[in-house]
C-alpha cells in the first residue's frame, strides 16, 4: 500500500484510491472517498463524483447543511466491515460529534487507522471513541490541539463553570447569549442546560433549529426553542452560531451578557466578550498522547495543526517513528517502507 497527502490523505493499492476526508470535492472519479464525520473541513468527499461512504448521521447531517451536494454516498453502521476493492474498511466510533467515524482500513500486509477528529472521553450526546484490537500499523491521527503548552480543564470542571456564570446572569435578570459551533458544540450545550438547569428555557438560532432536529432522528433528546419564540417578558438562555455577529432582534430591550464557548479560546482571548470556556470536542494534547501509547503503532502521521511540534514529540518521548502529513506532498511513497526504514535514517532525508 502507498500514501500520499493530496488535498487529503490517499492510500493507493493495485491502482485503486481510497482518499481519506479529501479537502475537495474535486477528486478522480474512479476513487472512493471515506468521510469521517459532517464538519465541512472533513465531509468535503461527500460531494464527489465517485463513491463516498459515511455513517448514516453524517450523511444526515450533510445533506441538512449542504442539500444539493450529496452524490453517491453509501451509508456504513460501525464496526462491520465492507470490501472496497482490496481494501477491507471498518469504521469505529470516534466520539466528538454524532455519526463520527474513526477509519481502519486493512490490506493483506498492513492495518491503518484513520482517527479523524475523535475524543477518547465520553461527551453529552455521543459516547467516547472506541479503537480496534487489531495490531495497528500505521496511525493516522488529528492533531488539533497537540501542543503540550495547550493546557485544557477538566471537561466536567468547565461546564460547572459555565453553569455558575449562566446562573448567576440569569439570577440578576441578565440574558446568557452564547456563541458556539453550530454543529456539535450547541448540540452538546443544550444537553447540558436541559440536564443541570431543567427550569430555564433555552433558545437557539434557526439554523442550529434546523440542525437539532437531525440529532433527535437520530436519537439524542433536545429541549428548546427557536429564538423568534423569546418574549419580552421571558427570561433564558440564548445560543447562536459561533460566527454570529448579529443579535436576535428580540434582544433589543434586554440586558444581555456575551459568552463564547469553544476549545479556541484556550489559544485566543476572545476580549469582546465577557466570559469564554474552553470546551472542545477534540482530543486533547494528553489525550492524543495516550491515544499513541494505546495503539502502539509502528508509525505515526500527524494531521491538521501542531503537525510538526506533535510528530516531534512522538519521536522523541514515546521512540515511535512520527511524519507530518504535509512531508507526503512530496511523491507517493511505500507505507511498509516507511514503517520498516532503519531508525537511525532521518524520514527527511528518506523522502527526498
Amino acid at each position: 500500500m502507498e500514501i500520499l497527502f493530496d488535498k487529503g490523505i490517499a492510500l493507493s493499492l493495485n491502482n485503486q484510491k481510497l482518499y481519506l476526508d479529501p479537502e475537495t470535492s474535486k477528486v478522480p472519479i474512479k476513487s472512493n472517498c471515506l468521510v469521517s464525520h459532517s464538519h465541512s473541513d472533513h465531509s468535503a468527499g461527500l460531494g464527489s463524483d465517485g463513491a463516498s461512504y459515511s455513517t448514516a448521521p453524517t450523511e444526515s447531517l450533510f445533506k441538512s447543511l449542504h442539500p444539493k451536494k450529496l452524490r453517491n454516498n453509501v451509508t456504513l453502521d460501525f464496526n462491520s466491515p465492507i470490501e472496497i476493492g482490496d481494501f477491507q474498511v471498518e469504521l469505529f466510533r470516534a466520539g466528538h460529534l454524532l455519526g463520527a467515524a474513526q477509519i481502519l482500513v486493512r490490506t493483506k500486509n498492513m492495518n491503518v487507522f484513520f482517527t479523524g477528529d475523535f475524543c477518547p472521553d465520553n461527551l453529552l450526546t455521543v459516547n467516547k471513541a472506541e479503537f480496534p484490537k487489531d495490531g495497528i500499523d500505521v496511525l493516522i491521527i488529528e492533531t488539533t490541539y497537540g501542543n503540550p503548552v495547550l493546557s485544557f480543564p477538566d471537561r466536567q470542571n468547565a461546564r460547572m463553570d459555565l453553569l455558575n456564570w449562566v446562573i448567576q446572569k440569569i439570577s440578576n435578570n441578565v440574558v446568557p447569549v452564547i456563541n458556539v459551533a453550530q454543529l456539535g458544540g450547541a448540540q452538546e450545550l443544550i444537553t447540558l442546560f436541559n440536564q443541570f438547569l431543567m427550569d430555564i428555557p433555552v433558545y437557539v438560532h434557526p439554523r442550529i433549529c434546523k440542525l437539532n432536529s437531525v440529532f433527535q432522528n437520530h436519537g439524542v433528546k433536545l429541549q428548546y426553542s427557536s429564538v423568534d419564540q423569546f418574549g419580552g417578558g421571558d427570561m433564558g438562555i440564548i445560543l447562536i452560531p459561533r460566527g454570529e455577529k448579529t443579535l436576535p432582534s428580540v434582544l433589543k430591550e434586554k440586558k444581555i451578557a456575551r459568552g463564547m464557548v469553544t476549545g479556541q479560546s484556550i489559544k485566543f482571548s476572545f476580549r469582546s466578550y465577557e466570559y469564554t470556556a474552553a470546551l472542545t470536542t477534540h482530543a486533547t494534547y494528553h489525550e492524543l498522547i495516550k491515544t499513541v501509547k494505546l495503539l502502539s503503532p509502528q508509525l505515526v502521521v500527524t494531521r491538521y495543526s501542531y503537525e510538526e511540534k506533535f510528530a516531534e514529540t512522538v519521536k522523541q518521548t514515546l521512540g515511535i517513528h512520527a511524519i507530518p502529513s504535509k512531508f507526503l506532498k512530496k511523491k507517493q511513497v511505500n507505507l511498509s517502507t516507511l514503517v520498516n526504514k532503519p531508525k537511525n535514517l532521518s524520514l527527511l532525508n528518506f523522502l527526498d
